[in-house]
């Protein structure tokens, strides 16, 4: 991750042009200390605008599901079982940078991927993604390496 400036994330929360529902996102990073300008809303958006909330940064535990692809790696059948049974992070879900997805069945990404953030519904800024609370952002891993977030791609779901 950077050590200095913004990274902003966007989504397309409408389906449309043969993408689904949350296909489509971009982040783009503004090094320190650039001027940002604060842009109007164009007058044909008809999307709903999120407010603005506080964010509070605090370390979290955050583990892998046991379909991810390094555990699914990394251990045996017999051990991934075990692993699926007994290892549980009971917290609260919560708003993360980096780390594995909460509720996360995340067999579906690559073993290149890294999630960037997640989000969870939140009554503050009145967030609802879908019939589900939690939207995630991920980024292989080379991208995130250089800096690179052209490539970012959404994920919605328990």
């Amino acid at each position: 991750m950077p050590r200095s400036g913004y990274l902003a994330f966007f989504v397309d929360n409408n389906a449309s042009a043969g993408a689904s529902y949350l296909e489509h996102a971009r982040v783009v990073f503004t090094r320190a200390g650039a001027t940002l300008t604060r842009r109007e809303v164009p007058e044909d958006f008809v999307d709903r605008i999120y407010q603005a909330c506080a964010v509070t940064l605090a370390p979290k535990v955050s583990m892998p599901s046991p379909n991810n692809a390094h555990v699914r790696k990394a251990l045996k059948p017999a051990v991934i079982e075990t692993y699926a049974e007994d290892v549980h992070v009971d917290l609260p879900a919560l708003p993360q940078i980096l780390g594995y997805r909460d509720h996360g069945y995340d067999a579906e990404e690559a073993a290149t991927s890294q999630m960037l953030l997640q989000l969870t519904g939140d009554d503050q800024s009145d967030m609802e993604f879908g019939d589900c609370d939690y939207l995630s952002f991920f980024i292989s891993e080379k991208a995130l390496a250089k800096g690179d977030f052209k490539k970012v791609w959404p994920k919605i779901g328990d």
